[in-house]
């Protein structure tokens, strides 16, 4: 059969090693980052799974490879969605733990079971410039999408006044050991006033104090 490439592959820039494990769990440890292989862009990617003129395969959930039919796509566009806005909007830290996930085939079976053979790789980037002339902004200078949840940049007074009151709050000394990566003391400061966090989301919050007092200085 003729080499099958992922849609993992495509967005990653990855491709498969060299006598690796078929039943690894763990596809970070089967495909490596291949220097002449580019990760190619959600919007191109998207854009050849709906031209009609480029053929998609699948593995179904019985394990079957074929075309994949216009109602077999929903699901993988659904995960590149979700990946774009998690690129787009989350935190590095959360982002990482995603891509982390969808390298396990168990846990992200929809993006290692779609894509192309590699004698029938579509241009991407026509399709999406055929995209765009079908919509009206062929030529165009096209706008960012703009994360209106980034956080102030370092410069933002914000930044100075949120860490003043955060050393009011937790104490001077608190407020220095959370420059150096010391979360227990401020944290228990804050929960001596009142404030409870469960254990999975003291990690955001032991991020976000540090990005409070690094930030101001």
């Amino acid at each position: 059969m003729n080499e099958f490439i992922s849609v993992y592959h495509f967005v990653f820039g990855t491709r498969p090693t060299e006598g690796s494990e078929s039943n690894s769990k763990n596809l970070d440890a089967k495909f490596v980052l291949r220097e002449n292989q580019k990760p190619v862009q959600i919007t191109r990617i998207v854009c050849a799974i709906e031209d009609k003129d480029c053929k998609t395969y699948h593995f179904d959930r019985y394990g079957r490879f074929g075309i994949a039919k216009n109602e077999d796509k929903p699901k993988i566009k659904m995960a590149l969605a979700a990946y774009y806005r998690s690129l787009t909007f989350s935190h590095p830290d959360e982002f990482n733990q995603y891509k982390e996930h969808m390298s396990d085939f168990e846990m992200a079976p929809e993006w290692h079971s779609f894509g192309w053979l590699i004698d029938e790789l579509p241009d991407f980037e026509a399709c999406y410039q055929k995209w765009k002339e079908a919509n009206g902004v062929s030529g165009k200078s096209l706008p960012p999408l703009q994360n209106r949840n980034f956080d102030p940049s370092p410069q933002n007074h914000i930044w100075i006044n949120m860490s003043k009151i955060l050393k009011n709050v937790v104490g001077e000394q608190a407020h220095q050991l959370i420059k150096l990566g010391d979360y227990q003391k401020a944290i228990k400061n804050l929960e001596d006033k009142g404030l409870r966090w469960s254990e999975s989301e003291k990690k955001a919050l032991r991020r976000s104090l540090r990005s409070i007092v690094v930030s101001a200085e």
